[in-house]
């Protein structure tokens, strides 16, 4: 079943990835940061998915707050981030960083991984 809103269908053709927190934490030995642990399933996923990620998007919808970063994978370098409040207004906020991640950074669904928490 597909529905369309204003920005398209939901109709995707890559699979979605559901990774577990826990799982996430406990894929790799303990002196391995958490940072590198998601860069790493990053990488993971996007091999399994047949895409190639070139982009891993990480965001946190806080209480009041959210937060952002996107890393380029070949160098884990971060080239986008930001930190807002979101006056209890967080999709409008989620979905205003997620258009200036694609206007600015250029991700997209075809090149990027993205994490969520909140």
């Amino acid at each position: 079943m597909s529905h369309s809103h204003q920005h398209g269908s939901c109709d995707n053709p890559h699979p979605k990835v559901d990774v577990q927190l826990d799982a996430l934490l406990n894929s790799a030995p303990v002196e391995e940061s958490l940072p590198a642990r998601v860069m790493a399933r990053s990488r993971e996923v996007s091999a399994r998915s047949g895409h190639k990620a070139v982009y891993t998007v990480g965001m946190d919808v806080g209480s009041t707050t959210v937060k952002a970063v996107v890393v380029n994978t070949e160098d884990d370098q971060i080239i986008w981030q930001d930190y807002q409040r979101h006056e209890t207004k967080q999709p409008e906020k989620l979905l205003e960083f997620l258009k200036r991640m694609q206007d600015e950074a250029g991700i997209a669904p075809h090149n990027c991984c993205i994490f969520i928490t909140g």
